[in-house]
């Protein structure tokens, strides 16, 4: 199931195209990895550990922190994850 708000959302000038593009990937992810299983996960009370390498691989981690930093702080945070 996606979520669409797109049709009710007032347009942003400040929105670039890589800012649309993250929206989309992010989107797609959370459709394709989360949806089909948030309601077990629900249930469980807690979501798999696998998930959090699927979510750095797309690069939906480390958003906070500079690209000069990059390499070095995705390695942390897959070692974080196993």
């Amino acid at each position: 199931m996606s979520l669409d708000f797109d049709g009710a959302r007032l347009p942003n000038p400040h929105m670039k195209e890589e800012h649309l593009a993250w929206r989309a990937a992010l989107r797609r992810f959370i459709d394709t990895e989360i949806m089909p299983y948030a309601s077990d996960w629900d249930e469980a009370g807690a979501m798999p550990n696998s998930l959090w390498p699927k979510a750095a691989e797309v690069g939906l981690l480390g958003l906070g922190i500079p690209k000069r930093l990059g390499r070095a702080w995705r390695q942390l945070a897959r070692l974080d994850c196993e």
